[in-house]
């Protein structure tokens, strides 16, 4: 239980004199529910705002209005109106998600592999049943490091290259260049190296 301090116990004696204005009292009311104060000095406050709220004939309306706004106020938790979100909103938030995890799967394909993503990496981030997750914005989509970009691409020429010398699909003049293209990169060709 609290203590009465000097200051609940002026607040009690506002709330308590007659000569004293309606207004004021409700405004010592205020000062008793806003803050921490022993439970006969909230039960004296209540009891008097509602003794002003249903008072229809010696209080004007205003101040039986702020007695029954102030009950309310400390009677019940405030709630919260729902956010609206409008379809377009809804719309753009999915599409930045959506791009987000595109970015953000695509660094982890390519830094993991050194590589660029197989067909169909994104399938179900691009599909229409994606659902982003159910709050929020998400960040900035992450950019992948220069660096690993160009290994990943190089990565796949390498391969797309051993694939078509491996080819029976190729002819003997197309491996003959593409023999010679990896001979100039390795450094072996023509002089030029890395």
């Amino acid at each position: 239980m609290t203590s009465t301090t000097r200051a609940i116990e002026t607040l009690l004696t506002i709330l308590n004199d007659a000569e004293v204005g309606t207004r004021q009292r409700i405004e010592a009311c205020e000062g008793l529910l806003a803050y921490e104060a022993p439970p006969e000095a909230v039960i004296e406050a209540r009891d008097y705002l509602v003794r002003e709220f249903e008072d229809d004939d010696g209080q004007t309306l205003p101040d039986r209005m702020d007695a029954l706004k102030l009950a309310r106020k400390f009677e019940s938790p405030k709630i919260a109106l729902p956010t609206i979100h409008t379809k377009k909103q809804e719309t753009d938030r999915r599409e930045a998600w959506r791009a987000y995890e595109i970015a953000e799967r695509e660094l982890k394909i390519v830094v993991a592999t050194k590589d660029t993503p197989p067909p169909g990496w994104d399938d179900d981030l691009r599909a229409d049943s994606y659902a982003p997750p159910p709050e929020g914005w998400p960040g900035e989509p992450p950019d992948i490091p220069l660096k690993a970009l160009v290994t990943a691409r190089r990565t796949r020429a390498d391969r797309m290259e051993q694939e078509r010398l491996a080819s029976p699909e190729a002819t003997p003049e197309e491996k003959q260049a593409i023999r010679a293209s990896i001979s100039r990169r390795m450094g072996n060709g023509n002089g030029q190296g890395n």
